[in-house]
């Protein structure tokens, strides 16, 4: 499985539009109908809402025939980015169920869906993966994706790379070179960080 690019050179869906200024605006994971994400994130584009919609490819069977398909790594979610007087925008859209947190919707740190936009971007196979909770952090510390902290799955023949946007308990996953991963230890106010999670 493959990370999609849609939009020209694009991997996530809505990416080609500014990021507001964080004073601005915050970030928030909304729930969509089922299989109603890609239609939301068209809805979104059209009115102007900042979104994220990340995407990978996947081989179906069906008749015996193989085929490509474009499927939400985060199925039943649309990220978008608002501010407080304009909250109600992504609501209205149809589709959209409610924010996630509900009235008092959570706001999800900004560096987590940064740090899935360089995943996405890397041009490495990124598939969806079994929450992980927070577990023995690590950073890697070469190569295009250096830097990003997450947590390791290890199993006989490699290593999982796994970064989580805890807000939602989704994860997804690379496969890396065990070599390029070090220790993430905790800063000295202890502070943690697992899975793509630092302190705000």
């Amino acid at each position: 499985m493959s990370c999609e690019i849609s939009h020209p050179q694009t991997p996530i869906s809505g990416m080609h539009q500014p990021l507001a200024r964080l004073e601005e605006a915050r970030w928030y994971a909304v729930y969509t109908w089922a299989r109603h994400e890609k239609a939301v994130a068209s809805q979104l584009e059209q009115r102007g809402v900042k979104h994220l919609l990340p995407l990978y490819v996947a081989v179906r069977k069906w008749n015996k025939r193989s085929a490509r398909v474009s499927l939400p790594l985060f199925p039943g979610y649309v990220f978008v980015q608002t501010t407080a007087t304009d909250h109600v925008r992504p609501l209205q859209v149809p589709g959209v169920v409610q924010y996630v947190g509900g009235r008092t919707a959570t706001p999800i740190p900004n560096h987590e869906l940064e740090d899935l936009r360089r995943l996405l971007g890397s041009g490495m196979d990124v598939a969806p993966h079994p929450y992980l909770a927070p577990g023995n952090a690590v950073r890697i510390s070469s190569g295009p994706l250096a830097g990003l902290s997450g947590v390791i799955e290890r199993t006989k023949s490699r290593h999982m790379f796994v970064v989580t946007v805890n807000l939602i308990m989704h994860s997804v996953a690379v496969e890396l070179d065990g070599s390029y991963l070090t220790a993430d230890h905790p800063k000295a106010d202890g502070a943690s960080r697992a899975g793509m999670s630092r302190s705000a």
